[in-house]
């Protein structure tokens, strides 16, 4: 089983749970340079298939609607800041309180300078740096990619659901059959 630290120092900025950042990310897919809230960051080697894990997790703002980004920063910064910084983020809390999340959840490599330049974004900075990313808007694509993702889990879901109906029938069937 992975476990995950709250915190870790990559270049010369701490990153802790909770806590939202800019940085470049060299190894990017869609977005260069993510505005970040962390959840955790793990660093283990799995015991069966002695892959290393070395990443942050995190969740990219910028894969949310801003509307929702909007709702989601006036909820957790006063939180945030009422604890002194002091908060814990986890995949459990992200997903049953903020559920439209799911689809922004990021990992990004530790250790391998594909983190440059990161930042902590001050407290009173954070409604203006995260809301306001009009050119780094990726929610659109985001969500048309969890539509694809939920219709092909409908498709498996109701082909398991024929396979197990006709089993099912073929049972029923052959004790008819049998039975005469």
């Amino acid at each position: 089983m992975l476990s995950a630290k709250l915190s870790v120092k990559e270049g010369m900025v701490w990153f802790k749970s909770g806590h939202f950042y800019n940085f470049q990310y060299t190894k990017y897919q869609n977005d260069q340079i993510p505005t970040v809230i962390m959840i955790n960051y793990v660093n283990i080697k799995h015991e069966k298939t002695e892959h290393q894990h070395n990443y942050i997790q995190a969740i990219s703002l910028c894969y949310i609607p801003r509307n929702y980004r909007k709702k989601f920063v006036n909820m957790w910064l006063p939180l945030l800041q009422r604890n002194n910084g002091n908060v814990r983020l986890t995949w459990n809390k992200v997903v049953s309180t903020w559920p439209f999340m799911r689809v922004a959840i990021r990992r990004y490599l530790v250790k391998k300078n594909y983190i440059k330049w990161p930042r902590e974004i001050p407290f009173d900075k954070v409604v203006d740096e995260v809301v306001s990313t009009w050119t780094r808007d990726y929610s659109l694509m985001a969500m048309k990619n969890l539509a694809i993702a939920t219709d092909r889990m409908r498709e498996r879901n109701s082909d398991a659901h024929k396979n197990i109906f006709a089993k099912n029938l073929a049972k029923y069937l052959y004790k008819y059959r049998t039975s005469r």
